[in-house]
């Protein structure tokens, strides 16, 4: 079984809305619509410095733009039918204010859409549920409406 080690981000905003990524026509993927931004862990890397460079070559943007950046949690996902564990480093981080014309998007597009939206998407198995855990975590510590 291939393991795949990923540092992913969920943006989101106070009014409840996250930034996914929209993966249609992008090389690799496994036939999923959306996913988060974020990737591969490469030797010699922590999470953070992954996810810091992930953000540069995906969007064009570093951390500064992103305020209350927490690491949520480790979410690792065995996908029998592709012959993988996905170990993925879950962050969050708050966006302050619309910066969608400051995202320079080279993998895709983005897609900013309510959380609660989200949960029916199609995306790689076990993102649904965390989308779900991260709403009740973010809805019960008062950082959305």
């Amino acid at each position: 079984m291939k393991i795949k080690d990923t540092s992913i981000i969920l943006l989101y905003n106070e009014k409840g809305e996250v930034l996914i990524q929209n993966r249609k026509n992008i090389q690799g993927s496994h036939g999923e619509d959306f996913g988060f931004f974020g990737g591969h862990i490469e030797k010699n890397e922590n999470k953070k410095e992954a996810l810091k460079r992930e953000l540069k070559e995906e969007l064009e943007i570093n951390l500064d733009y992103v305020s209350e950046l927490e690491f949520f949690k480790q979410h690792d996902t065995v996908i029998k039918e592709w012959d993988e564990e996905i170990k993925r480093a879950v962050y969050l981080g708050k966006l302050e204010k619309d910066l969608r014309e400051k995202f320079k998007v080279h993998e895709g597009k983005i897609k900013i859409i309510p959380i609660k939206e989200s949960f029916n998407l199609k995306m790689v198995p076990g993102d649904s549920e965390l989308l779900m855990e991260i709403y009740k975590y973010l809805k019960s510590n008062r950082k959305i409406k």
